[in-house]
């Protein structure tokens, strides 16, 4: 029932701003707190997982635009200190046909791609206005000056950058560690790559995965936590950094990197998730019970995309579905996105 009221007065333009307002005022030191933790983790070097992978505190929000900062890059990117309450987006891009439940009625949507506003609109109809901008990598800016990314880049040389399937929290990715570098290996000797770079989700270094990867030698970084304001920051830094990309399993990463044209190549390896013990009650182990029911697409859309990216060098074809799918097509300059969101 108190969802229910919640939810009728959320609906309601001027209810819900005065709400939001009431919201940022109630979490006022705690956004400042936030603000401060994500500042001094700015200053932390990229190698610096352990620090960068911490926990940081959110305050509440609604929505998912607080994740990974993408309301602070779309702010700075467009020059709106303060996007309308009703501005919300899909936090990554969804491999399946999952939409969210918590959007509300007149929630103008950021997501990717044809295909993701096709999903939204199934679910529902014209009473969300849907925005496609591509890949949100586009509107960060580099974590890293110019001097900085040429000095850690004259320290790896020719770099590939690897992304292991991630876990979240109460969701854990499993596959056989082993076999995956023993396919990082042998990418790296047939091309000769000085330096591999392994970028884990925060979640994985909580649970100590960096271990099996620094014991081959390899070097360890992260884009940060989830509540990090400067993650995508730090990520498009990251990508910038290598040569070659490869992954275990498909991930919004192989839109940031096209969309940084960067090469990105697929290892096919059989893998799964599973529940982690002692957070079965966590909201995404909850909610991927849901998500269950839409594997079959998730399936199909993998299986695609293995089939074009697990070739070093895909089709023109082949790379331009790619592209389509991902929404590179979509992308805004400062002075479109910010009319589209400002209406």
């Amino acid at each position: 029932m108190k969802e229910k009221i919640i939810k009728y007065f959320l609906q309601r333009s001027l209810t819900r701003k005065y709400l939001y307002i009431l919201l940022k005022l109630k979490n006022h030191k705690r956004i400042q707190e936030m603000g401060a933790e994500c500042n001094s983790r700015r200053m932390l070097g990229l190698f610096e997982y352990d620090k960068l992978a911490k926990n940081i505190a959110p305050f509440f929000y609604p929505n998912e635009i607080q994740f990974y900062g993408f309301d602070h890059v779309i702010s700075k990117y467009t020059g709106l200190t303060n996007l309308k309450s009703i501005i919300s987006n899909e936090h990554g891009f969804m491999f399946s046909t999952f939409v969210s439940n918590h959007y509300i009625k007149n929630d103008v949507i950021m997501t990717f791609s044809d295909f993701r506003e096709e999903q939204i609109k199934k679910k529902y109809s014209d009473e969300v206005n849907v925005v496609k901008i591509g890949p949100y990598i586009h509107y960060a800016d580099s974590l890293l000056s110019l001097e900085e990314k040429v000095k850690i880049k004259n320290e790896i040389s020719k770099t590939l950058l690897v992304f292991p399937f991630h876990s979240i929290d109460g969701v854990l990715s499993s596959f056989d560690t082993d076999t995956f570098i023993e396919n990082i290996e042998k990418y790296k000797t047939e091309n000769n790559f000085d330096t591999v770079l392994v970028c884990l989700y925060w979640k994985d270094i909580q649970i100590g995965r960096a271990e099996n990867y620094i014991k081959k030698g390899y070097r360890v970084t992260t884009a940060g936590h989830i509540n990090d304001r400067f993650f995508l920051n730090r990520l498009k830094s990251i990508i910038e950094l290598s040569d070659f990309v490869i992954s275990n399993e498909v991930g919004t990463y192989i839109a940031y990197c096209l969309c940084l044209n960067k090469k990105i190549k697929l290892i096919n390896q059989k893998s799964e998730v599973v529940g982690e013990q002692g957070n079965e009650n966590h909201i995404n182990r909850l909610g991927f019970l849901k998500i269950e029911n839409h594997m079959i697409s998730y399936y199909q859309i993998q299986e695609k995309l293995m089939s074009i990216l697990s070739h070093e060098n895909p089709t023109t074809e082949g790379l331009e579905f790619v592209k389509d799918f991902f929404g590179l097509q979509h992308l805004k300059t400062a002075s479109e996105l910010k009319k589209i969101l400002m209406n």
